[in-house]
């Protein structure tokens, strides 16, 4: 999977890329994921990499990919002009590495908590706090274009005297604020 915050070579391989001639095969890669796949924000975005080159004559691109987030992402090149056909149309496709959340701190009267493993910290029923999710792999910033939406929801796994759990409950305005580490 391709890093979330770090720009990694991607080689394409492939036929009719034209020879190796950076002043006459002029290169361009766009990826992005499936026609009709219901993702907004960055992970529905399409992705143009960068300083790509046809790098061995015929059969072979290699570019930088994109800051981004996502997964199933189908690639097409143009070379000359010419648009070739996406990597959908054999089943080839790359993702980013998924989000790992490895804290969750609370605002709670202008003081930090943490909820480390097994913590379990109160939350007002009528909600409105302010959680910051701590972790890896959460992609560039909200400040990059395109921006990063982030779409989040907490699980209540645990069984109350009142109901049966799980239940989910919705986030709003969520936000990466630190590329890669931080979502407000």
């Amino acid at each position: 999977a391709l890093s979330t915050t770090a720009q990694e070579t991607v080689t394409l391989a492939g036929s009719n890329f034209g020879p190796v001639d950076a002043v006459n095969n002029v290169v361009t890669v766009s990826y992005a994921q499936a026609s009709g796949s219901e993702v907004s924000g960055l992970g529905g975005s399409t992705f143009t990499a960068t300083s790509c080159s046809v790098t061995n004559a015929h059969d072979q691109i290699t570019c930088t990919a994109a800051k981004a987030v996502g997964a199933t992402h189908y690639w097409t090149a143009t070379v000359g002009s010419q648009l070739g056909l996406s990597s959908e149309t054999n089943s080839v496709s790359t993702s980013y590495t998924a989000p790992v959340v490895t804290n969750v701190l609370f605002d709670n009267s202008g003081s930090e908590l943490s909820a480390a493993a097994g913590d379990d910290i109160a939350l007002s029923t009528s909600g409105g706090e302010t959680v910051t999710l701590v972790g890896t792999n959460f992609g560039p910033a909200t400040a990059a274009e395109p921006t990063n939406t982030v779409n989040g929801f907490y699980q209540n796994t645990a069984l109350s005297n009142y109901a049966a759990g799980p239940y989910t409950m919705d986030s709003a305005d969520c936000s990466v604020t630190t590329e890669g580490t931080r979502i407000i």
